[in-house]
């Protein structure tokens, strides 16, 4: 489905029977162009018992430069590696452990990698060594995504972040470094706790819904840049390795809340964050009141991250615009890329999508607006097979890997399958890891070196 299957508490009530689901037609990730050199897989590592130890002066000392970095060159933006200078093709794929965990009469759904209580950390570190092993190089993980007064969350009370959570987030980078593998951190929502949603306001009732106010107040810039330094600071403060974080994502999949103020409205004016004033009875302008606000959220908090973090690489996740291929019908979150693709901060797109929902690989990239586009690199941070569409793993397989090779026509420069598995608790969707890895093998980068070729017969 085009939407986050990623449980975003926008969708509380449908979380018990839609697990996991990105919504169909729309939704789902990328990849690059033109035949590609990988490196040579070093053999895996071991798994670090414990996460590394940093002193007062490891930590309040400038962050290591980040490898990757992103490029134009020949007039095509790309990622490249700051010490070879090669090109760099990231190719991974996206990594949880996803669980229950009853509140009331409820089940509510967290993800315990890195929790304190009920962690599964040993479980998702074992994964690291086989990634490699197969020649993928990215991994996707979410930093946060615990909530509903779970215990062993990211985010405390007393306020701020938890030192014993950010110390498992910093032995899992600290793996991940050691069998060259780099993580690309994203995140749903803001932490319940620790004070950071205490900044939200509905400016007068005029901004309603969690997203929208993040996206439109001053107060959800000032609390999402708040969250980021206070992350990357911990971090630090873990003798976390933050070079070998890919990239940090603002976002899972970003929208507005189109049933809620302001745009539920019809008419009257309104003025978000960047200062500026729209009239809701313009449709041209309550559109422009969106991809204004992103770009100005964008910049925002990417500044702040690069203030802690200067070579760090800004990232943000979305699903499909509604048009002009239609598809999400009656669906209140809204999407608009144009101006985030061409104007704002970010140092690459994440956009996901995936195959046989509504739309194909074209139609998904005319409804990303990315036909001919080549500004910025595009990652697709998400596709993958949803086993009651492909209901055998083989074809499956073929279908992904042909997935991806059809995306680099429409610009994609990089891709993480969902989902590479060992969950105690699987999702709608194949794993990477089932049926002796015939995902696995099809998207390996050491048995398939050109993303853009496919070679499994259809």
């Amino acid at each position: 489905m085009t939407t986050s299957r990623h449980f975003l508490r926008f969708w509380t009530p449908l979380l018990l029977t839609a697990l996991a689901c990105s919504l169909p037609g729309a939704i789902t990730p990328p990849a690059p162009v033109g035949a590609v050199a990988t490196q040579p897989a070093a053999a895996p590592t071991k798994i670090a018992s414990s996460a590394p130890e940093a002193s007062t002066e490891v930590a309040s000392a400038p962050p290591p430069e980040h490898r990757i970095g992103v490029r134009v060159n020949k007039g095509e933006a790309e990622f490249y590696d700051r010490q070879t200078d090669e090109k760099f093709v990231p190719r991974g794929a996206n990594l949880w452990r996803w669980k229950y965990w009853p509140r009331g009469n409820e089940q509510i759904l967290i993800d315990t990698m890195f929790n304190t209580q009920i962690g599964q950390l040993d479980s998702a570190l074992a994964e690291l060594p086989r990634m490699h092993g197969d020649g993928f190089n990215v991994v996707r993980v979410w930093e946060n995504a615990c909530w509903g007064g779970a215990p062993g969350c990211m985010d405390r009370a007393s306020g701020g972040l938890d030192p014993a959570y950010l110390k498992n987030l910093a032995r899992f980078l600290q793996v991940a470094k050691d069998n060259g593998v780099y993580v690309m951190l994203t995140v749903d929502e803001l932490p319940d706790t620790g004070g950071y949603r205490s900044s939200l306001s509905s400016n007068g009732g005029q901004i309603e819904g969690s997203f929208n106010q993040l996206f439109l107040t001053q107060g959800g810039i000032e609390a999402q840049s708040r969250y980021y330094a206070d992350l990357i600071q911990g971090l630090r403060e873990a003798g976390a390795p933050t070079d070998a974080i890919f990239a940090y994502e603002l976002h899972n999949e970003a929208f507005f809340e189109g049933h809620l103020p302001p745009f539920s409205n019809s008419s009257g004016l309104v003025t978000p964050a960047n200062g500026s004033t729209y009239d809701l009875a313009d449709p041209a302008q309550r559109r422009a009141l969106m991809e204004d606000s992103w770009v100005h959220y964008i910049d925002e908090v990417s500044q702040a991250i690069k203030a802690m973090d200067p070579t760090a690489l800004v990232t943000m996740g979305f699903f499909v615009q509604h048009e002009p291929n239609p598809v999400l019908i009656g669906d209140p979150r809204i999407v608009y890329l144009r101006r985030v693709l061409s104007d704002s901060a970010l140092d690459f797109v994440d956009l996901h999508a995936y195959p046989g929902y509504d739309l194909d690989m074209r139609q998904h990239a005319e409804n990303f607006d990315i036909i001919g586009y080549n500004k910025k690199p595009l990652v697709m941070g998400e596709f993958g097979a949803d086993r009651h569409v492909f209901p055998d793993v083989q074809t499956a397989a073929t279908v992904l890997q042909a997935w991806q090779a059809e995306s680099c026509e429409f610009g994609f420069d990089g891709w993480l399958m969902w989902t590479w598995g060992g969950a105690e608790h699987p999702d709608d969707y194949w794993e990477a890891v089932q049926a002796d890895g015939a995902i696995r093998g099809a998207l390996s980068p050491i048995l398939n070196p050109d993303p853009c070729v496919s070679i499994l017969a259809p």
